[in-house]
């Protein structure tokens, strides 16, 4: 009987394992050589949308093309997974000793390109933010409090 328990719990760890080791918060394609330039795609679309900008900017620069869980062929994570994303994006720039970063963020990844920016937990050489809304992550943070928005910032600058 003891023996039945120890293989049982040793099976349920490893598929335990295996399927939250699947369940990574992005996907990234890296192309060229240079400076790296992180693109993060708007809600709903991949990094297929910066196609033709990586074509032009991976002849000169490192392009890391970003597509966020749940969308494409990248699995969906547990929710409020925003937060979740920006962690590990972080944990991706630091363990890829990424220097002189820029961020292009469209819509939902300029939001989090700002987030990135403003909690100065990694060092960026720029952000640029194609429409978005200042707010759009509070649509996905349940503890969004909205005082903490800062609309006039030494960051502007």
């Amino acid at each position: 009987m003891k023996t039945i328990k120890t293989k049982l719990i040793v099976l349920l760890t490893i598929i335990t394992l295996s399927v939250s080791s699947q369940n990574k918060a992005f996907k990234v394609d890296v192309i060229g050589k240079g400076t790296p330039i992180l693109f993060f795609p708007g809600f709903t679309c991949t990094g297929e949308v910066w196609q033709d900008v990586v074509t032009e900017l991976s002849k000169t620069n490192e392009c890391h093309v970003f597509t966020f869980a749940g969308f494409g062929d990248v699995l969906p994570i547990e929710t409020p997974w925003l937060p979740k994303i920006k962690n590990e994006v972080e944990a991706y720039i630091k363990v890829n000793k990424l220097k002189n970063t820029v961020i292009i963020g469209h819509s939902l990844g300029g939001a989090l390109g700002l987030w990135l920016a403003s909690e100065l937990n990694v060092v960026l050489k720029k952000l640029r933010v194609v429409d978005a809304l200042p707010s759009s992550g509070a649509l996905l943070m349940p503890d969004f409090n909205p005082d903490y928005l800062q609309y006039v910032s030494e960051y502007n600058n």
